[in-house]
């Protein structure tokens, strides 16, 4: 449990903070998908995936699949380093690349509801995706765009992983 909970907040919760704040660092206004878009791509062939592992009540599958999905933009976000990107002046590549890690890891979000279905809200609202999980699927896969939150507070408060 203490192992799940400290990779849910370090892993979810800091990368939600992490890319709230780079996108409000470097973009303005309404975020749209851009780019290629490898990560969402890669993400969203993997519904069925999610789908049948809920269906058939195998969390720890579903959960494997979003912790990979969360290391993969945590490692991507290094790799690119969209801060030294931003300082070289390539800002259409650090908003491609944002636009991508923004949109999968909403996607994330809503397939981790079920099991962390309170921080999945606060994370999605901060997304301007509001209702329920069916709904926040179909506006990150459709091209309606997401009207982020200027700031956030931890999805995993410190003192509430201690107390677990």
């Amino acid at each position: 449990k203490a192992k799940t909970a400290g990779e849910l907040g370090n892993n979810f919760g800091n990368l939600h903070l992490r890319l709230l704040t780079m996108v409000n660092k470097y973009s303005q206004g309404p975020f749209v998908k851009r780019g290629a878009m490898t990560m969402f791509a890669a993400l969203s062939g993997k519904r069925e995936d999610i789908d049948g592992a809920y269906r058939d009540f195998e969390f720890h599958r579903a959960l494997e699949i979003v912790y990979q999905g969360l290391a993969s933009i945590n490692l991507a976000i290094d790799k690119t380093a969209p801060w030294k990107l931003a300082k070289e002046g390539k800002t259409e590549e650090v908003l491609d690349f944002l636009s991508d890690c923004i949109y999968s890891l909403g996607l994330l979000a809503v397939w981790l509801s079920p099991v962390c279905p309170i921080a999945c809200a606060k994370l999605l609202e901060t997304f301007g995706v509001i209702g329920d999980p069916g709904k926040a699927v179909e506006q990150l896969l459709g091209q309606e765009p997401l009207r982020l939150a200027s700031r956030s507070d931890p999805l995993f408060p410190k003192e509430t992983i201690e107390k677990r």
